[in-house]
C-alpha cells in the first residue's frame, strides 16, 4: 500500500501546483469543466484510506498520518443540523436544524456551477492552507488578488530588501 499512497500524495501535490499565480486564470471564469480537476485530485488519498484502512497501520505513512489528525476536529461529524458550526458560515449555506449530511448539495458540482456558498468555503479552505507551509501550495491561493500578502511573499520581499 505504501507505493499506492506515495503515488496518491505526488499526484495530489503535483495537481495542486501553479507556475504563478495568475487570479485572471482561475476556474471562476472559464467554462472548462477540466479546471477543477486539481481539486478533485486532492480528494483521491481519501478514498483510497476509506478502502485499505485495515492495512494502514502497517504503512510507512502510519505515523505522518496519525501526526496530521487533529484529536478535537471531528472529519466525520455527520450530526444533522448547525451543532458545532460557524453560523455565518450555516446561514450562508442555508442549513438549518433540520439539515442533514444526505440532504447536503455535492461540493463540487455546486462550485461547478459557481454558486456563492461554494466559492466561499472553497477561499476558506485555501486560506487555511496558508498554514501548510508547503513549497506547492503556496501559488493556489486567492490572497494577492484580495490585497493581502502572504508570509512566503513577505520573507522573499524582505530578502529583496536585504540585497
Amino acid at each position: 500500500m505504501d507505493k499506492l499512497y506515495s503515488v496518491c500524495l505526488m499526484i495530489s501535490m503535483h495537481s495542486f501546483i501553479q507556475e504563478t499565480f495568475n487570479p485572471h486564470a482561475s476556474f471562476v471564469f472559464t467554462t472548462d469543466p477540466t479546471a477543477l480537476t486539481w481539486l478533485r485530485l486532492q480528494g483521491g488519498l481519501r478514498y483510497l484510506l476509506a478502502r485499505t484502512h485495515r492495512w494502514l497501520p502497517q504503512s510507512m505513512w502510519w505515523t505522518i498520518f496519525m501526526e496530521s489528525r487533529d484529536p478535537s476536529m471531528d472529519f466525520e461529524d455527520k450530526r444533522p443540523g448547525r451543532v458545532g458550526l460557524d453560523p455565518d458560515l450555516a446561514d450562508l449555506c442555508g442549513i438549518t436544524e433540520d439539515s442533514t449530511v444526505e440532504g447536503n448539495g455535492p461540493f463540487y458540482e455546486c462550485l461547478l456551477r459557481k454558486e456563492p456558498a461554494a466559492l466561499v468555503l472553497l477561499a476558506w479552505w485555501l486560506g487555511l492552507m496558508c498554514y501548510v507551509e508547503q513549497w506547492w501550495v503556496e501559488t493556489r491561493f486567492p490572497a494577492l488578488c484580495c490585497g493581502y500578502l502572504l508570509r512566503h511573499e513577505q520573507e522573499r520581499a524582505r530578502v529583496l530588501e536585504l540585497e
